[in-house]
């Protein structure tokens, strides 16, 4: 499972080294996370934060990496994860506008909280997700976005082995620099 993250960490590296110049820029937002799977505890509030990047690849297609810190699981756990999604977005030109879709995997690694989340689950998640926003003007972005997990995190042994899956509806404001 590292290795995954490890893998992602070295596509961040090679599409920076073949893609034109990124716009930088800082994201920041709210989740409303979930375990879903065997189990359907209650969804919590949450937050992400962090940076990220954009790498125009055509006019109408760019590859947007980030590097989040976000705050996952479910109510009454308070796990919080590094996360990195890389999302090919789809930009359409409204004016000096962008209406945009964008999709693509992520990786994501529990660095902390409840010691009994990470007890009962494993660190490692991964999955989907897509998206859609709004650039206005050259400097803020809007968006909304849900993340489906694919990693079943549950680490306990049977009978307690039921599927368990992060699931994450976002809600973001974004600065282009």
């Amino acid at each position: 499972m590292k290795k995954l993250f490890l893998m992602a960490v070295m596509t961040l590296f090679v599409i920076g080294v073949s893609a034109q110049s990124p716009r930088w820029g800082v994201k920041a937002g709210l989740n409303m996370a979930n375990l879903g799977g065997d189990l359907s505890p209650d969804a919590r509030i949450g937050f992400h934060a962090g940076v990220t990047a954009e790498f125009g690849l055509t006019e109408m297609i760019s590859l947007q990496p980030e590097a989040l810190i976000s705050l996952k699981g479910c109510d009454g756990a308070d796990p919080y994860y590094l996360e990195v999604p890389i999302n090919v977005k789809f930009n359409f030109p409204l004016n000096a506008d962008k209406v945009f879709l964008a999709v693509g995997p992520y990786v994501a690694y529990g660095i902390s909280g409840d010691k009994n989340y990470f007890d009962a689950n494993k660190s490692l998640d991964y999955g989907v997700g897509i998206g859609a926003g709004y650039d206005w003007g050259d400097k803020w972005v809007f968006s909304i976005g849900y993340q489906m997990g694919l990693a079943n995190i549950n680490d306990l042994p049977a009978p307690l082995d039921w599927t368990t899956k992060q699931n994450n509806v976002t809600l973001s404001v974004g600065y282009k620099f």
